[in-house]
């Protein structure tokens, strides 16, 4: 259970807050806390036990929670623009209609995270573990996704523009009905995926993987493909760039 007397502090301000942690070398417990609602914008959290605190709608723009532990954390609603979550554990966590614009979540663990409706919009989400989790209808224009693992994950009906997805392992995961148009996808591998009806206009694509991947109705139109595979996809009524010099083996 959370300290009660961190509670107290919390309750007092950012300024307070903030001050006792550059004075005291003391690691803050927050466990099951119930924050709903707070304001926590630019909280000193770094490192903090937050595991299964209850952060429903509460305002977290631009606070420090790198390093923190989040497992399971009810985070529905929660405003985390411009956080920094670097290395925080945010398994399991319930971010259904979160809000992480220009958040920092770099080499952080979402395994099995529930991200539905989420706008991830510029945000860093390199190296990071997104295995089996829940991403359906997000934003994320311009989010940098690069070497993460999005393994068996799914991204139906999600805005991924100019989304950097170089060298990620995205195999069994679904995009059908998604957008990635202008995506980076140099060495991107996407073996076994659903991308049934998704945009792939303008995308750059170098030793991408498209092995048994299913590409029923995907639009390639001015897409550039440069040593791509594309062994057993099915390209029923895909459509293709007119090639000009590409490679497509």
């Amino acid at each position: 259970m959370a300290q009660h007397d961190q509670l107290a502090l919390l309750e007092k301000g950012v300024k307070v807050w903030n001050e006792w942690r550059s004075r005291y070398n003391i690691v803050p417990d927050l466990t099951e806390a119930k924050l709903s609602r707070a304001n926590l914008r630019g909280f000193n959290l770094k490192g903090a036990k937050l595991m299964r605190a209850d952060l429903g709608l509460a305002d977290l723009s631009n606070a420090d929670l790198s390093g923190a532990d989040l497992t399971r954390c009810n985070l529905i609603g929660v405003t985390l623009c411009g956080a920094m979550l670097r290395r925080a554990s945010l398994m399991g966590c319930n971010l259904i209609g979160a809000k992480l614009i220009a958040a920092n979540v770099e080499q952080s663990n979402l395994i099995g995270a529930k991200m539905t409706r989420a706008d991830l919009a510029e945000s860093n989400f390199i190296g990071c573990e997104l295995i089996r989790v829940d991403l359906v209808e997000s934003f994320m224009v311009g989010a940098n996704l690069r070497m993460a693992k999005l393994e068996r994950s799914n991204l139906r009906d999600c805005n991924l523009e100019r989304v950097d997805l170089r060298g990620v392992n995205a195999s069994y995961t679904d995009f059908s009905r998604s957008t990635l148009i202008d995506t980076f996808l140099g060495h991107t591998n996407f073996t076994d995926a659903a991308l049934i009806d998704v945009l792939f206009n303008r995308a750059r694509m170098y030793k991408t993987n498209f092995t048994d991947a299913d590409l029923r109705r995907a639009d390639f139109a001015r897409t550039r493909f440069t040593e791509c595979i594309l062994d057993g996809a099915n390209l029923a009524e895909t459509k293709m760039p007119v090639p000009r010099n590409q490679a497509i083996a």
